[in-house]
């Protein structure tokens, strides 16, 4: 680990820490022979992260008074960037996990099927849902439809089809379900989900 001053030249610590007091700025450099030079700086109450070549990650107050982090995506700036470029801005809201599961619904011939999954958060949460059938490739996991409970025929844009798995919650539980009508395979249909914090409504 070594400690450069804004011209790049090596410094010891009293050498730093005055010129941080003279300058109101500072920062760490880490040197590995044969790869790019990063640094960490401090500057105007922010914590700036370099790659050698941009600024990757802002964190502190900005020019507006507000503070937050900002990270942008490789070869663009932080500091300068459009929001089109970040992967994370907290500025804006993001869904938080709070839990994530997987299970089965057992399908034995024509008829609604329900596997039911406990969350009791006391309000309707968001969540992702996907899910698979018996006779799908290995490994693929298809986005479930937004929908509510139904008695009638599954269909979909008006098509009737031979069966529709769906998850929908409560403020109690989420439901997964499939809607068969015939002729589809029997057996365990498994899904994975993502439980929010923020709610649904």
């Amino acid at each position: 680990m070594a400690i450069h001053g804004v011209e790049g030249e090596l410094l010891n610590a009293n050498d730093f820490t005055q010129q941080r007091q003279t300058l109101g700025f500072g920062f760490v450099s880490p040197t590995i022979d044969g790869q790019k030079q990063g640094k960490i700086v401090t500057k105007n109450s922010q914590l700036i992260v370099n790659d050698g070549n941009y600024n990757r990650i802002v964190i502190g107050q900005r020019n507006d008074g507000t503070y937050g982090i900002k990270v942008s995506k490789n070869n663009t700036d932080a500091l300068t960037t459009d929001n089109s470029n970040l992967v994370m801005n907290s500025d804006y809201n993001m869904f938080k996990i709070i839990a994530t599961g997987t299970g089965t619904v057992y399908v034995t011939g024509a008829g609604q099927f329900t596997t039911t999954v406990s969350h009791n958060l006391g309000y309707t949460p968001a969540f992702k849902a996907f899910g698979n059938y018996p006779t799908a490739p290995a490994g693929a996991f298809y986005a479930l439809e937004l929908s509510i409970p139904i008695d009638s025929t599954p269909t979909v844009n008006g098509y009737s089809t031979y069966a529709i798995m769906r998850a929908y919650a409560d403020s109690t539980n989420i439901y997964f379900s499939v809607w068969a009508i015939g002729g589809i395979t029997n057996g365990n249909w498994p899904f994975r989900y993502y439980l929010f914090q923020e709610t649904s409504n």
